[in-house]
């Protein structure tokens, strides 16, 4: 704790010296080239967090450090423009612009994900993509991650089936990596992780990563993709890089959204619904969201061609009769007893099985909003509520099949995994400019709870007592923070210094929660050929009381970060963050980034980092217990 009490420290001298430097202005007009203000405008102070928008005559004021810096303004519709201006302390700069009308604004949207600093997507020391509302809305998709997968080539959204939870939360990835080696945030802020963790044969295999379809599509203002590792300044899950959604701030406008479509082979069908809409509140904005997506099941699967009834020749607890020579007769009788096939072999439904998508329906409702409330204080806060309620299937059951009860399910059975995710978060904090610096205090706080329910199904170890359907437990995931974060500017002569600073402190809960008894048990009826039944619901025997986890841990980190413009064509960025685990230990990452510009359309960009990832408590204490027999000739 001795590292976090220097930082705080610094952090106090840092604060009371920024108050103390005489900030400068820069202000001026943006205007198109008929000579209308644009209003709305974003103002960048490059290599500052300095940021405004332009007031309805266009006109727009900021406050920097002294130095030289290059001030850059973006406007939807509008080609963007730069210019350079040198404040001196306690005086003022003018830097107007006139914009074009543009078709497209290639790599013009400024970010400060991977550079606290603020720069354009181009000139930042890594690779940055910045996906707007718009990009998103054009892809057709629905869901978060499908429009991100489509505009991202570096992201991939998976697709499973037949593989439990998985089928409901897909898992995500970055540059190749694992889910949990992906950082998201929210407004800047930390998201928590999904309680469930893959366990089945799909990506992401042992890992719990973010349910970004979690965050509906239609509260996103844009996504900012940091293609890099960023361990050394966002924490040990950022080793493939950091997606950033930033929700919207608009106001006094409503965004009413519906889709509606399904697939060429006529499922799927899927409806979307939004309303989004923003409110002038106290000076400041309360912007609001609701969303509902209902997604049909869709079927890959091709015809069952296997035999699936018994030769009516056969009686109840007898081995399966054959005929394998194709003579007519079963050959366990002899020769002397006819394999007469059962006429419900010409009946039975041979798409017995389900491969595609799993039934979805979500509903969301969130909010973002960012209230003054005197002396240059800010209050903000943003989170939402989504619940989530899915049906997957499994492995058809033959009514051959010794996990089969011919009693209870005469034909055999499909069993259904139903699934519930109820997932809530709410972020709080407040922020003040001290002249070129901020000051941003917040606390988080989420939760993923995820159920399963099992359904058209039976536990065969308790024959006919069997129950049809069953609660097979739960799964939930908990998680709170406290962030202290300074950033802004100084300079070292006419050279603008980029600064940050933090502290984080997270405690992290996990739960397994027990299913019903009939879900685990084994009731000890021998199947139906009389050998020993397996125990627990089909598809997915439940968790039982000895599965029971209810498990903790904390986590304190400390970073720095620090960029310079060394002249006009050369960027040096340094990061360092430290992590101390209640259960894992502690490290330290670095990085190192740079950008050097060529020509004014040549630039090469280059980093090097180190990181680590700390084991989830998912991955630290999940366990089940399965069941497999398993037939050794010989024995």
């Amino acid at each position: 704790m001795r590292g976090t009490c220097k930082l705080g420290l610094v952090l106090v001298l840092v604060l009371v010296g920024a108050a103390a430097w005489a900030a400068g202005t820069v202000q001026g007009t943006v205007n198109n080239t008929d000579g209308d203000p644009i209003s709305g405008a974003l103002i960048r102070v490059l290599g500052t967090q300095q940021r405004t928008t332009t007031d309805v005559d266009g006109s727009y004021s900021v406050a920097v450090p002294a130095g030289t810096f290059r001030v850059a303004v973006i406007a939807p519709g509008f080609n963007g423009a730069e210019s350079t201006v040198t404040v001196t302390e306690g005086g003022s700069a003018t830097a107007d612009f006139t914009l074009t009308f543009a078709r497209t604004q290639f790599g013009e949207k400024v970010t400060v994900l991977g550079s606290r600093s603020g720069r354009t997507a181009i000139e930042t020391p890594v690779p940055v993509d910045v996906l707007s509302s718009e990009d998103m809305e054009e892809t057709g998709q629905t869901e978060t991650s499908r429009k991100i997968q489509y505009l991202a080539p570096s992201f991939n959204h998976s697709t499973s089936t037949i593989s439990d939870g998985t089928d409901i939360v897909r898992p995500s990835t970055l540059r190749g990596l694992g889910p949990d080696q992906t950082l998201v945030l929210l407004n800047g802020k930390r998201r928590h992780n999904s309680a469930l963790i893959h366990v089945n044969g799909s990506i992401g295999r042992g890992t719990a990563g973010v349910d970004l379809n979690a965050i509906p599509s239609s509260a996103i203002d844009n996504v900012e993709v940091l293609r890099d590792g960023a361990a050394a300044q966002y924490g040990s899950d950022a080793i493939a890089g950091v997606l950033n959604l930033q929700l919207k701030r608009d106001t006094g406008v409503t965004h009413i959204d519906l889709n509606a479509g399904q697939h060429y082979e006529g499922d799927g069908e899927t409806v979307q619904a939004s309303i989004n809409r923003g409110f002038d509140v106290g000076g400041g904005f309360v912007n609001v969201t609701l969303e509902y997506r209902d997604r049909a099941w869709t079927n890959r699967a091709g015809l069952d061609p296997r035999q699936i009834f018994n030769f009516l020749e056969q009686t109840f607890g007898s081995p399966q009769l054959t005929d394998s020579d194709g003579d007519g007769f079963c050959d366990s009788k002899g020769g002397g007893a006819t394999c007469t096939p059962d006429p419900r072999e010409s009946t039975y439904n041979r798409l017995n099985h389900r491969y595609g998508d799993a039934e979805s329906t979500n509903r969301y409702l969130f909010l973002n909003s960012e209230i003054p409330f005197g002396d240059g204080w800010d209050f903000y806060a943003f989170g939402g509520i989504s619940k989530r309620e899915g049906e997957s299937a499994g492995f058809n059951r033959l009514p051959g099949q010794s996990r089969t009860n011919i009693l209870v399910h005469p034909e055999g059975h499909l069993p259904r995994i139903n699934t519930t995710v109820d997932d809530d978060s709410i972020a709080a904090g407040v922020k003040k400019s001290f002249g070129a610096w901020t000051f941003d205090a917040g606390v988080t706080n989420g939760n993923n709870k995820f159920n399963f329910f099992i359904s058209n199904s039976a536990n065969t170890s308790m024959g006919l007592g069997s129950p049809r359907e069953a609660d097979a437990g739960t799964l939930q995931f908990g998680q709170a923070m406290l962030n202290v974060d300074l950033y802004g500017a100084t300079s070292i002569g006419e050279t603008p210094v980029g600064l940050a600073f933090g502290v984080e402190y997270r405690e992290d809960s996990y739960d397994i929660e027990a299913g019903e008894t009939a879900s685990y048990i084994d009731g000890g009826t021998p199947d139906q050929f009389g050998g020993t039944a397996p125990a627990g619901i089909q598809v997915f025997p439940g968790f039982r009381p000895t599965n029971e986890v209810n498990e903790a841990r904390d986590n304190v980190a400390v970073y720095g970060d620090v960029e310079f413009d060394i002249g006009e064509r050369f960027l040096l960025g340094l990061a360092a963050r430290f992590e101390d685990y209640s259960d894992f230990g502690n490290n330290v990452s670095g990085k190192v980034a740079t950008r050097v510009e060529l020509t004014e359309a040549v630039a090469l960009r280059a980093s090097a980092s180190t990181g680590f990832r700390a084991p989830s408590l998912h991955q630290s204490h999940f366990n089940n217990i399965s069941t497999q027999f398993v037939d050794v000739m010989g024995t």
